[in-house]
């Protein structure tokens, strides 16, 4: 399975798992691994991917600054 690389120029996004296990990747860093109570802060303009790395559902909260940039998730719900 190949996951796509997301991109948000102008937009740092946010976030932070629920329950599961989220991988995020960002640009060429190694993979991050988080759990229940982490987050991931992403700069505007860096390549990133996260997946669900666990067998249980991945349930995450996403936040985009600045607020009034959020139809960059619009194609992805």
């Amino acid at each position: 399975m190949s996951i796509a690389w997301r991109l948000q120029p102008g937009n740092r996004e946010g976030l932070i798992v629920v329950s599961g296990r989220m991988a995020c990747q960002l640009a060429s860093k190694p993979v991050l691994y988080a759990g229940p109570g982490d987050s991931v802060l992403v700069k505007a303009s860096v390549p990133y991917k996260f997946w669900n790395d666990g067998a249980a559902i991945l349930l995450v909260k996403g936040f985009i600054t600045p607020p009034d940039n959020y139809f960059c998730f619009l194609p992805e719900i």
